[in-house]
């Protein structure tokens, strides 16, 4: 038989969390680059949840203008 019926709502549950996060970085990066309000408490709230790793790519990926590029990266290799 294939996988018992608890694995597949358990990597469902993963898949979904991964993509909502990947969607959290992608809003924070369109933000940053269209100069949005960081006052807004939804952008306060993409901040605190997307700061700590991009914090950690920050010190060795520089930002290119407007672009912030450690987003980018972190959401490409959250998508693999």
């Amino acid at each position: 038989m294939g996988s018992s019926y608890m694995t597949d709502p358990i990597i469902f549950l993963i898949d979904t969390l991964f993509s909502l996060y990947i969607l959290a970085v992608l809003l924070r990066f369109l933000l940053q680059w269209c100069g949005a309000d960081f006052y807004n408490p939804i952008s306060q709230f993409l901040v605190k949840v997307t700061h700590p790793p991009l914090r950690i790519l920050r010190r060795f990926v520089p930002s290119i203008g407007k672009i912030d590029t450690s987003s980018l990266i972190l959401m490409l290799s959250l998508q693999m």
